[in-house]
């Protein structure tokens, strides 16, 4: 365990962009950051697993990495706390017809995989798997974000809810509200079938949880 990487860092992260996904120029807002859902936040001793949903318009896992990935988990209510932070270089990628992949041969020690979201419109999966250990120390937030950058536009997600940790545990955190754009804003369309899945599998978390935790 690198207990100087992985111990709670305190970064100059704008409260503003708790959870962003930082994009291309030519779909960069200039004073607003697009939407995103975190769907797994899972931290501890013996790795972290990492994942979420970052919709642009236009987004696709091979454009989402054109100037690499940083992704990092803060804290909900303070967004100087940095739980996760990890960067993987744009050469260190190889596209696939139906997947992006980090392909090991840079610093970082894990995998990673963006995919396009089926059913959900200029949507990317990201999906983090690290095998170091953090040391999180006492830390037990409510809630966290997932702040991945890539370029020069952002995104945020909403809270995850976390449960409560015990000193040496793993942080494991809820998947967070699904995102979807206002209709009129023309991207971002999501069909039934994918909304009723995910609601249905955020239920089936959510009874999982409150059965650990009782």
């Amino acid at each position: 365990m690198r207990s100087s990487a992985r111990t709670i860092a305190i970064s100059a992260l704008a409260a503003a962009s708790l959870v962003s996904f930082v994009l291309l120029p030519s779909v960069a807002r200039a004073a607003d950051c697009w939407g995103a859902a975190a769907d797994r936040v899972s931290i501890g001793p013996d790795g972290a697993r990492v994942s979420a949903r970052v919709t642009v318009p236009g987004a696709s896992h091979e454009s989402l990495v054109a100037s690499g990935l940083s992704v990092s988990v803060v804290d909900a209510e303070d967004s100087d706390v940095v739980y996760f932070d990890e960067t993987i270089a744009a050469a260190d990628f190889t596209s696939r017809r139906n997947a992006t992949r980090y392909d090991g041969t840079g610093s970082f020690d894990g995998s990673a995989k963006l995919s396009d979201e089926r059913g959900h419109d200029d949507t990317v999966l990201i999906e983090l798997r690290v095998r170091d250990g953090f040391d999180l120390g006492a830390a037990s937030p409510a809630g966290v974000r997932v702040h991945v950058e890539s370029g020069a536009g952002c995104a945020r997600s909403c809270v995850s809810s976390c449960q409560a940790r015990r000193p040496g545990g793993r942080l494991l955190c809820r998947k967070s509200a699904l995102y979807e754009p206002f209709a009129d804003e023309g991207f971002g369309a999501i069909d039934g079938a994918t909304v009723r899945a995910r609601r249905s599998a955020a239920s089936r978390s959510r009874r999982r949880d409150r059965g650990a935790i009782s």
